[in-house]
Formats: structure tokens, C-alpha cells, sequence
């Protein structure tokens, strides 16, 4: 849209882009007239998908699990925090680990059983990344205290 409102882009790609350009060209003269408009120093050409690998954090409220009996359920589950930076460089053997180190600090024998983890993540979420932390937490799971 940026590309339409600053006249970089005049193409019709069959998308709303074009006409909310307009519109938000309008809404700035009739509202902000006189106020200078800058172009963005550094722009995104992609889809929205693409543009929020750039700008968007996941949260839990954005995942759907149609069969909730999948969770486990009830009051007081533990919630392990496992220490691993998943900013950088991590393997799923290290994600097991620290799942493990996570459950032999809360006492909890025989590894996590019923619960929740809970990661501090940073940095890219690429598909290896969130492989190697699936595959970690697969065999955490599982995995003696």
C-alpha cells in the first residue's frame, strides 16, 4: 500500500492496496493538510505474510487446536521454564536437556509428566528453529528426570 501512496506503484495486482492508498491520501489532505509526509526509509515489498516475518511476535492466542482433550487439563500443573537460549544456535538434544534440568529442579521425578512449558523465545522463527524445538520437546517429554 505504501508503494501506492507515495506513487512508486501504479500496477493493478487485484488487491485492496490501490484503493486504500487513495483513501489514506485523502484522509491526510482533509485532516492533516500542510502536515509534511516522509517516505519510509526502509520499505517491505511482500505479502503480509511475508511483511510479518518482519514485524509480527506469535503468541499463544494466535494457535488453534481443534481437540482440547489433547491438552492436559486441571488445576495446579507445573509450568517448567527450561533454561536454554533459543535466541541463537540450540539443538533438539539441547532442548531435551533443558527440559530435564527444568523438571529435576522442580523435583518433579521421572521426567515433566502432566504440564506446561513455558520458553522465552528470540530472535528468527524459521522453520529449523522450530524444528529442532518440536523434535526437543518431543523427546523432553519423555526423557527420565
Amino acid at each position: 500500500m505504501a508503494e501506492y501512496l507515495d506513487g512508486r506503484e501504479t500496477g493493478d495486482f487485484g488487491d485492496i492496496a490501490p484503493a486504500l492508498a487513495l483513501a489514506v491520501k485523502r484522509r491526510l489532505a482533509r485532516d492533516l493538510a500542510g502536515v509534511p509526509v516522509r517516505e519510509a526509509a526502509h520499505r517491505i515489498r511482500a505479502t503480509v505474510i511475508g511483511a510479518s516475518q518482519f514485524s509480527v511476535q506469535v503468541s499463544g492466542s494466535t494457535v488453534d487446536l481443534g481437540d482440547q482433550s489433547l491438552l492436559p487439563a486441571g488445576p495446579n500443573l507445573p509450568v517448567l521454564y527450561p533454561r536454554i537460549d533459543l535466541g541463537g544456535a540450540f539443538t533438539p538434544a539441547g532442548v531435551s536437556r533443558a527440559i530435564a534440568g527444568s523438571a529435576r529442579r522442580m523435583d518433579l521425578t521421572g521426567g515433566p509428566g502432566p504440564g506446561r512449558l513455558g520458553f522465552g523465545w528470540a530472535g528468527d522463527s524459521q522453520l529449523p528453529a522450530l524444528r529442532a524445538l518440536a523434535e526437543g520437546v518431543l523427546a523432553g517429554r519423555s526423557r527420565p528426570g
